[in-house]
């Protein structure tokens, strides 16, 4: 299982990285949305579960999911935000995390995704 997390905020990636060590999934961390736009593919570094923070700093966050989907149809999406208004803005597969949570919810939402995968 192969997890991917987009955030700006290192020390938010970092706490979000470590809380899912202990899952035996494959972690995989990009700190903007070029990195996962010249992330080289490999089929085996393919995401099962994107969990992709809406605002990035360089790149509209629908234009890196349009770019996953494209590339890996089958990933499942986790969308952080504080924004309350994106829910309407994401595809219809797409589960929404509102920010703050906590990490015992995010723990359980990347859980139940990653057991439908």
């Amino acid at each position: 299982m192969n997890i991917w997390i987009i955030d700006d905020n290192k020390a938010l990636l970092e706490l979000l990285m470590s809380s899912l060590e202990d899952m035996m999934w494959h972690l995989y961390s990009f700190s903007c949305g070029q990195e996962v736009l010249t992330f080289p593919y490999q089929p085996m570094s393919a995401p099962d579960v994107v969990i992709l923070d809406w605002t990035l700093p360089d790149l509209p966050a629908s234009i890196v999911l349009e770019h996953i989907k494209a590339h890996y149809q089958h990933v499942q999406i986790i969308v952080m935000s504080g924004n309350w208004d994106i829910e309407e803005q994401l595809p219809p597969s797409a589960r929404w995390l509102g920010k703050p949570f906590r990490l015992t919810t995010f723990r359980q939402m990347v859980a139940d995704v990653a057991s439908s995968v």
